[in-house]
């Protein structure tokens, strides 16, 4: 009994799974290449800055329809814990802070030209339009990734297998920082080191809603972390 109590998370609705699942793959097959599309038929198109952003935020209102009921529920429930989702969510940044510290000396030594496609082109959007780049990475992303890859992904995994929940949530979440950057890096172990890069955060956010049961730990960690990314390009 102990243990059943202890693997349970915030459950979605059988609608919430069946439309996640769906939009999720919307998100990451069809949602891109028809912002494109349209964007080719306007007779001034958009910047890719914009096309981001416009990205960030069809996704963060979809996310927040879909799942309303499910972030209604932990909502509800971080409110009775708050201190303690605060503890973990500064303890998950020190975490993250110390691994993300030791890959990038473990790369400097080892692979000292290795450059993040993903960050520089974060960069380069900021350079093009600081506040725009910092809502969308700041305030929109956050929510909408931790909803698909923790609530959705890792939540769905968790009562089943543990082991796989974190295997999966964590891989998915690091791969959808690397695809579209896929033939673009000069080796294909500067992919992989990308790929690797992003595993302790989704390993640690992973742990931070499963210790909190709330989705809005781990929200709260991923916002810190691009908080500290934004500011580092000031």
């Amino acid at each position: 009994m102990t243990q059943n109590k202890s693997r349970r998370l915030p459950s979605m609705t059988q609608k919430e799974l069946m439309l996640g699942i769906f939009y999720l793959v919307m998100d990451l097959l069809l949602l891109p290449l028809l912002l494109k599309g349209v964007n080719q038929l306007l007779p001034v198109p958009l910047t890719n800055i914009w096309l981001n952003f416009i990205l960030f935020f069809l996704n963060f209102v979809f996310i927040c329809w879909i799942f309303r009921s499910y972030l209604r529920k932990n909502l509800t429930g971080s409110v009775r814990q708050l201190w303690r989702m605060t503890l973990t969510a500064g303890g998950g940044f020190a975490l993250y802070w110390l691994c993300g510290a030791a890959l990038y000396w473990v790369f400097r030594l080892y692979c000292p030209d290795f450059v993040n496609l993903n960050d520089n082109s974060i960069a380069q959007m900021s350079q093009g339009n600081y506040l725009l780049t910092a809502l969308g990475t700041v305030l929109l992303v956050p929510l909408a990734e931790e909803t698909l890859f923790r609530g959705l992904i890792f939540g769905g995994l968790y009562p089943r297998s543990p082991v796989a929940a974190y295997i999966l949530s964590t891989a998915f979440f690091s791969a959808i920082h690397v695809v579209g950057y896929v033939g673009q890096y000069q080796q294909p172990l500067h992919l992989l080191l990308a790929f690797i890069q992003y595993l302790p955060a989704g390993l640690i956010l992973a742990g931070a809603y499963r210790r909190t049961q709330s989705i809005f730990t781990s929200v709260a960690i991923h916002t810190i972390i691009n908080t500290m990314g934004v500011l580092a390009l000031r």
